[in-house]
């Protein structure tokens, strides 16, 4: 095994070893649709950062979860900005809204 380890890119190394270091986030209580957008709401207006929970998870049982800037919304979508990209995120899929 330690002969192989001089081909791993240093890249890749650093990828594990961040995937390692992040926590697992908890499956949060879901919260009703007008407090998900009461939230949304106040991120927008005051440029608070979000961490928000999808209703889907992984084949770990672990939530998928974002944390973001809101930048913009349209009926039932919003824009957020995460890590410099900008997402498209259906509103029915958010299970719960946090600020950071």
């Amino acid at each position: 095994m330690l002969k192989w380890q001089g081909f791993f890119l240093s890249d890749h190394t650093s990828a594990i070893k961040k995937e390692v270091n992040s926590p697992i986030p908890k499956k949060r209580a879901e919260m009703s649709q007008t407090m998900i957008s009461e939230c949304l709401s106040e991120a927008w207006k005051y440029g608070k950062t979000v961490i928000l929970q999808l209703n889907q998870v992984d084949i770990n049982g672990t939530p998928t979860e974002f944390t973001g800037y809101i930048k913009g919304y349209q009926s039932e979508w919003i824009w957020v900005l995460i890590q410099g990209e900008l997402h498209k995120i259906t509103l029915a899929t958010i299970r719960n809204c946090q600020y950071k």
